[in-house]
């Protein structure tokens, strides 16, 4: 005879099982084996895949671990350095596929970032029923929003923002004078 070990719970709660799939095995004394956990790059694209469920981008900085110590960052990075042929290893077309699917890009990495934050900026911005201050340790959607628009004002100061990136963050509502703290 097999038990039925604790698990059934958290699978019933994340939408695993049924209460009726849950009361089938308890009656017919079936033991609940949960997945292994995934290893190697099904691991990370895990980590990927629900860091992009939770924030809605992968603009994942290098350095970043996730709770439990994985790191995710890095990891990015190196699927990245082996689609541009950087390092040693290959993407397949499916992983590649995949990566785009939750959010991947690979070249043009400033740009891209840039129109990002752009977006994001517009987004929280709208948001607000009035003018805010966004100070540095300003979070929008779990990304420091506060320390890239100081990295942005400072290259205001310093007039190395393009006329172009003026443009962008003007039309996305954000004001000088008004947004700095």
């Amino acid at each position: 005879m097999f038990r039925w070990i604790h698990k059934q719970k958290k699978l019933q709660k994340n939408g695993m099982l049924s209460p009726y799939q849950t009361a089938r095995l308890e009656a017919m004394k079936i033991l609940c084996i949960t997945p292994k956990q995934v290893s190697g790059w099904n691991q990370g694209y895990q980590y990927a895949k629900q860091y992009f469920e939770e924030n809605g981008y992968l603009f994942v900085p290098k350095k970043y671990t996730a709770p439990d110590g994985f790191e995710l960052g890095k990891w990015i990075w190196e699927q990245r350095e082996k689609y541009l042929g950087l390092s040693g290893g290959k993407l397949s077309d499916n992983k590649i596929d995949m990566l785009e699917e939750i959010g991947m890009f690979w070249k043009d990495l400033k740009n891209a970032e840039w129109d990002w934050f752009v977006g994001l900026l517009r987004e929280c911005i709208g948001k607000t029923e009035k003018p805010f201050v966004i100070g540095k340790s300003y979070r929008y959607k779990s990304y420091a929003l506060g320390e890239k628009v100081s990295e942005v004002i400072k290259q205001y100061a310093e007039g190395s923002l393009t006329a172009e990136q003026e443009r962008n963050l003007r039309q996305a509502g954000f004001k000088f004078n008004r947004h700095i703290k």
